[in-house]
């Protein structure tokens, strides 16, 4: 936690001494911003339920889980609540949400 406090008040120090307040301002509240969002939004994947997905009713309660996990690391399909579930594989391929899981991960190391 020392830690966490020296990196916060190193980075809360302006190196620049020929801007105004509002520059300085900016300079302190942007960093703390970014990480206090960042940290929300991971959050949401170590806490909470990251995402919904399909699950049959047959399933018991560890195929559940499992294909919750594995809807997370794969690509999905975004669908609205009133679309049914598209039976050509060329729909499904358009329909599909192709990005990058950890990205909120990366985007908090990117922090200067």
């Amino acid at each position: 936690m020392d830690l966490l406090i020296d990196f916060v008040g190193r980075s809360m120090q302006s190196q620049h001494n020929d801007n105004d307040t509002f520059d300085r301002l900016n300079y302190q509240v942007t960093p703390f911003l970014f990480v206090l969002l960042s940290l929300v939004n991971i959050s949401r994947l170590y806490i909470g339920s990251a995402i919904n997905c399909f699950a049959k009713a047959e399933f018991r309660a560890g195929w559940v889980q499992y294909a919750h996990d594995y809807c997370l690391v794969e690509s999905t399909y975004y669908l609205r609540t009133d679309e049914s579930i598209p039976i050509e594989h060329e729909m499904r391929g358009q329909k599909r949400v192709a990005y990058y899981q950890v990205g909120k991960n990366i985007n908090l190391t990117e922090i200067n």
